[in-house]
């Protein structure tokens, strides 16, 4: 019985091992302890998915947690930091539970990765002039000419002895514009062809399936200048 309970729990571990290697997700919500003091087309595609769910899988007794820490630091024009803010992150049970399914199923394969930051309203986003709500950062292949698609999103899972070690690094920043507010933060996901390699890639503009939200306990403010610097670390327990 004991050998038994052993080979299920591994068989599990296993299983969330993989969803994480692929996408960022996890339960429960921003720290209140960390203060601060300061509708458009490839929206509507990013942003499709259900109010928020926790994950998790588990043997007979033992539960197995996932976990997204988010770090996001505000950065003045001359490089000093105006704020930090930490939270976690929750998966969606929609979309994200749906895709991270389908990707274990094989029925697809993971594509480019994003970090979506919107604003409370439109015309309220600081990566933007234009009236929309959301700004961006995605991997270098991203198709988009468009000034508010940040294309430096890296990711990486470090080794030993990083205190990240065999955890999935995102990272990528995006400056402001104007003055404005982040107020909730998604990734995503392009879901490919199961005949597709995983890659970094991005075959249409705005056709990504959201994987993570979360909604801000109060807002990030910022001003023409600044620079938000975005790290999410998925981990698992």
């Amino acid at each position: 019985m004991r050998e038994r309970f052993h080979a299920w729990r591994s068989v599990l571990v296993l299983v969330s091992l993989l969803g994480l290697l692929l996408i960022g997700c996890a339960p429960s919500q921003e720290n209140p302890g960390t203060s601060f003091n300061s509708g458009d087309t490839a929206a509507s595609a990013f942003d499709a998915g259900s109010a928020p769910a926790p994950v998790s899988n588990g043997s007979p007794g033992e539960a197995i947690k996932v976990h997204g820490h988010w770090t996001i630091e505000v950065r003045n024009p001359d490089g000093t930091i105006a704020e930090v803010r930490d939270f976690e992150n929750a998966l969606l049970g929609g979309t994200g539970a749906e895709t991270l399914a389908k990707v274990l199923g094989r029925q697809y394969s993971v594509g480019g990765l994003t970090i979506q930051l919107y604003a409370d309203a439109p015309g309220n986003c600081p990566f933007r002039l234009d009236g929309g709500q959301h700004g961006y950062i995605v991997e270098s292949a991203y198709p988009s000419s468009e000034t508010y698609f940040f294309k430096n999103l890296v990711l990486n899972v470090p080794a030993a002895p990083d205190p990240n070690a065999n955890k999935l690094v995102l990272s990528g920043t995006a400056t402001a514009i104007r003055a404005g507010n982040i107020s909730q933060v998604d990734t995503a996901v392009k879901r490919l062809d199961p005949s597709s390699p995983p890659s970094g890639t991005y075959p249409a503009p705005g056709a990504g399936h959201a994987l993570t939200r979360t909604t801000l306990a109060s807002m990030v403010n910022l001003s023409a200048g600044q620079q938000v610097a975005v790290t999410v670390v998925i981990s698992f327990s």
